[in-house]
């Protein structure tokens, strides 16, 4: 047996190493005996000297196995995680649509691109939305579609009667319906969004613009700059989701979505130390990276953006241009299809053999090569440490840089 590319150790002082596989997301706490014994297993030259039928060494070993720290000579994961990707990917039967229902909004942000020019999803967009969906409909397991704007609740007329066309069709096709909005979060907004029995499966509210706690904390991520936070983290209810987002907002997109899809933390020491108390106070990063199939939207096959005027985009980078756009969701052979579609860091050296491959899967295809490499090894310490489950007679994690130096 061989230990897995993505294990990592997680040293805390005064308590016991704590092992991490980032791929399977499985922690195991070492006691001091068990360090040196992991220590010698996961050293090829050390792991062929020791006795691996001594009792100790041996239950270990098969936990260790069990949990999937340690893998079968043969198992190649750079392999496994490329055949899984490869599978998502392409896979027909799923559909994702992040859907501009307006370019309205109440916010008057003063460098809104759409202030001059405010639109609804025009008819065009709306027909060539339905048709996007009836066309496939036989063959869909799941069709997911996230609102945006502007603010979405503007044009909830027409996002409401097409979540219902959209769910009738699926219970009479078989498949299955999930929708998401991205809102400013008001009172009135929330309102809107929350009439039973249309639920979303997640809200993704502004907490600069939030001016009411009526929502529900576990499906609903609050979006937000640190400076945001720290005003407003005393009064957010426990187990708030938080999504801290930069500060500047791309110059086509609303504030609300600006940096939604990056998974790359981008943050400085201060900022750390933010993310400790937000954890610290019992809440939810999302930020925090996890193992994924692909690193963005843009380079799935199945998953579009749409504007107001029914345009495709691939790419947040792109989105309002439509000569970067993608004429149809068949087109596969059209250049600015493929350009997403070459995506491969299985085919890289640096990330087949990098250790956090699950975690970034060769980072962003439309910013330079290594470019997200640095800022996932820069914080790499300080992020595993962040993900370290709280201790159970603790209750809360105990983050503070004592405790976790």
């Amino acid at each position: 047996m061989k230990p897995s590319l993505y294990n990592h150790i997680i040293r805390r002082r005064g308590r016991p190493q704590l092992l991490h596989n980032i791929r399977t997301k499985n922690f195991l706490e070492l006691n001091p005996v068990q360090s040196a014994i992991y220590g010698g297993l996961a050293v090829p030259i050390t792991r062929n000297l020791m006795n691996q039928k001594d009792p100790a060494v041996e239950q270990l070993l098969r936990q260790l196995a069990d949990l999937g720290f340690f893998l079968a000579d043969e198992v190649q994961e750079p392999l496994e995680l490329e055949v899984r990707s490869l599978e998502h990917r392409f896979d027909e039967r799923r559909l994702s649509l992040w859907v501009q229902a307006t370019t309205r909004c109440e916010e008057e942000c003063p460098d809104c691109p759409y202030r001059d020019d405010p639109a609804d999803l025009g008819t065009g967009a709306i027909e060539r939305l339905e048709g996007l969906v009836s066309a496939r409909a036989g063959l869909l397991r799941e069709l997911d579609v996230t609102w945006f704007g502007g603010e979405p609740t503007i044009n909830w007329e027409t996002v409401s009667s097409l979540n219902r066309k959209f769910s009738d069709t699926a219970a009479s096709r078989g498949f299955r319906y999930r929708w998401e909005v991205i809102s400013n979060g008001r009172s009135h907004h929330l309102k809107t969004i929350l009439i039973s029995p249309d639920s979303p499966r997640r809200a993704w509210l502004n907490l600069g613009s939030l001016d009411s706690g009526e929502y529900d904390a576990h499906s609903t991520v609050l979006l937000t700059d640190f400076t945001a936070w720290e005003a407003r983290r005393k009064k957010l209810p426990l187990l708030s989701r938080i999504r801290f987002q930069p500060g500047k907002p791309s110059a086509r997109l609303c504030r609300n979505l600006s940096g939604l899809c990056q998974r790359t933390p981008r943050f400085t020491d201060d900022e750390y130390e933010a993310m400790r108390r937000l954890l610290d106070s019992g809440h939810r990063l999302e930020n925090l990276p996890a193992p994924a199939l692909v690193p963005c939207p843009a380079v799935d096959a199945r998953s579009f953006i749409m504007d107001v005027r029914g345009n495709l985009y691939k790419c947040w980078n792109s989105f309002g241009q439509p000569q970067q756009g993608v004429p149809g969701v068949d087109d596969r052979l059209h250049p600015n299809f493929i350009r997403w579609m070459d995506w491969s860091p299985f085919r890289q050296y640096h990330c087949r053999n990098c250790n956090i491959l699950p975690w970034c899967l060769g980072g962003c295809l439309d910013r330079p090569r290594d470019e997200d490499c640095g800022q996932w090894r820069y914080s790499l310490r300080e992020i595993l440490k962040l993900l370290a489950p709280a201790p159970p007679e603790a209750g809360l994690a105990d983050l503070s840089p004592e405790a976790q130096s």
